[in-house]
């Protein structure tokens, strides 16, 4: 690898605050990054003033329950806009969602382009201080994601953003999925 680094920088200056409840006088957004068995399915939950709202976590439940989960999910927070990302089995749960009438928009992390254009707009909304965090005490699976999150260079050219080897990123997509929404 030509270069690598963490991707957000200054993550100890960030406001942290407890996640709020839903109030009907906001907008709300919620980024969906899918998994089943090695990944974790993370359902992040935002306003349109960057304050999180709840934030699911879980792991080995079955598509049809992660599905429900959704749909309740976005149904608390007034049948809020969902960000999901649609590679893999995220297109069948997105075409599912979008008939039970939740307003859904899917996108394809898979792709280079659209994952380095979401990571730099999370990045840049971290560094601008336009989002909050939750608590890094209540959350700290979350924060461990985003001091660890890389970006790679290749002697090419190319870029990725990843998790290192052993960790996981699902925080970091739903997050970002959530705060592309806004």
């Amino acid at each position: 690898m030509e270069g690598e680094g963490a991707v957000f920088h200054g993550l100890d200056s960030i406001r942290q605050i407890l996640p709020l409840p839903y109030d009907e006088k906001v907008r709300w957004v919620i980024g969906a990054d899918l998994a089943k068995s090695i990944d974790f399915t993370v359902l992040y939950t935002i306003n349109e003033y960057g304050e999180p709202g709840d934030i699911v976590r879980f792991k080995n439940i079955e598509w049809p329950v992660q599905e429900e989960a959704i749909h309740r999910l976005s149904a608390r927070y007034g049948n809020a806009r969902v960000i999901v990302d649609s590679s893999g089995i995220g297109d069948p749960i997105e075409a599912n969602l979008r008939k039970r009438g939740i307003p859904i928009l899917g996108i394809k992390t898979g792709s280079t382009t659209q994952k380095e254009e979401l990571i730099q707009g999370l990045q840049i909304a971290l560094e601008h201080g336009w989002i909050k965090l939750p608590e890094s005490s209540r959350y700290e699976w979350l924060w461990e994601e985003l001091r660890s999150y890389q970006r790679e260079v290749t002697e090419h050219g190319n870029t990725s953003y990843h998790a290192p080897e052993g960790m996981h990123d699902d925080g970091v997509i739903a997050l970002s999925l959530a705060v592309h929404g806004l």
